[in-house]
This record gives C-alpha cells, sequence and structure tokens, in this order.
C-alpha cells in the first residue's frame, strides 16, 4: 500500500513537464518517507530560526529530506526552499505542500529569481489565478513564460493594463498585448 507520500510524489511527477526526467525525480524522492525532520522546520508558528540558521539546516539536508521538507515544512522552510537553485524540481514539490497560504502564492509569484517552471506551475493552477494579485504578479513578472503572461492579460484592470504597456521589465510581446487591450476598449 502506497504511503502519503508516495502518492504526493506520484501525482507530482504525473503532473510534471515531459522534458524533466520523471525517473530522476522519482529516484531523487526514494528514501523520503524514512527521512526524520526537525520539529522546528515543519511546524508552523513554533520557535523561528533565524535566516542563516534555517539556510545553513536546509543546505546540508540530503535530496529527500529536502522534498520530504518541501511537503511538509514550514512556512519558513518553504520560503528557502522554493529559491533552490542545485535541484529545480525542489521548488516544485514546494508548490504540492498543502499548507501554502495564499499569501505566499503571491510572494512566490512576485519573486523575479524564480524558475519559468515554478511560475508555469503557479499560472496553470486555477484555484491561485483566482486571486487578482497573482494574475497581476504572473503577467508583470518577466520571468513569466509568455504564453501564461498573455493567457492571463485580458483578465486585468484598465488601470494596470496602461502601466504594463509602459513598462520595459516583461517581454515586448506582452507589453504589445496590453496596449492593444487598451486600444480595444
Amino acid at each position: 500500500m502506497a504511503t502519503s507520500l508516495d502518492k504526493l510524489v506520484d501525482s507530482f511527477i504525473e503532473s510534471i513537464p515531459d522534458q524533466v526526467d520523471r525517473e530522476q525525480v522519482r529516484e531523487a524522492a526514494k528514501g523520503a518517507e524514512r527521512v526524520a525532520l526537525p520539529a522546528s522546520l515543519t511546524q508552523e508558528g513554533g520557535k523561528p530560526e533565524s535566516e542563516e540558521q534555517l539556510y545553513k539546516i536546509i543546505n546540508d539536508l540530503s535530496i529527500p529530506q529536502k522534498i520530504k521538507l518541501a511537503l511538509f515544512g514550514n512556512m519558513s522552510a518553504r520560503g528557502l526552499l522554493i529559491r533552490e537553485s542545485k535541484n529545480r524540481q525542489i521548488p516544485l514539490f514546494v508548490l504540492q505542500n498543502s499548507r501554502l497560504t495564499d499569501n505566499e502564492i503571491q510572494e512566490f509569484s512576485r519573486n523575479t529569481n524564480l524558475s519559468d517552471q515554478v511560475l508555469r506551475e503557479i499560472a496553470s493552477n486555477s484555484d491561485w489565478m483566482k486571486n487578482y494579485a497573482v494574475r497581476f504578479n504572473i503577467v508583470s513578472n518577466p520571468k513569466s513564460p509568455i504564453d501564461s503572461s498573455l493567457k492571463w492579460v485580458k483578465y486585468l484592470n484598465m488601470q494596470d493594463l496602461r502601466k504594463l504597456m509602459k513598462s520595459k521589465n516583461i517581454p515586448q510581446v506582452v507589453a504589445s498585448q496590453c496596449r492593444k487591450l487598451v486600444d480595444s476598449k
């Protein structure tokens, strides 16, 4: 019988893009069930660690430990793991965490240091995209994939479209689409 962690990993693997090696992800996640994590990293509202201490602790974790922490970690751990650069799947596991809040998703969608895969995953989740701030952040984030930005630009209000059509920080094609929408209304 598959454990809850195995089910989460399997559902995640099914949802990842084809260009990602699914067997590599499955191998990295192997053994995560048996990993023990400090309670200070998994319980919300516990004694907060300083960001440097937390970074050092997380940096010393193995890949299965990071995967488990991404799936079950607290807000501080999620905030650091979403920026993981050594393993590109870890931030995607963070998005599978059941304790993610709307505020965290807003922050993630605004962050220009996240990978385009993470931003694409946020943009493809219809529950998260119901939030206007997330939609605006995805469209205005220069790292967002162009197709994701163009999909959501038509749902922005006129004031934000005017602001974006003049922006030099977003791709030109997105700014042009904003200009077309402003001209047509």
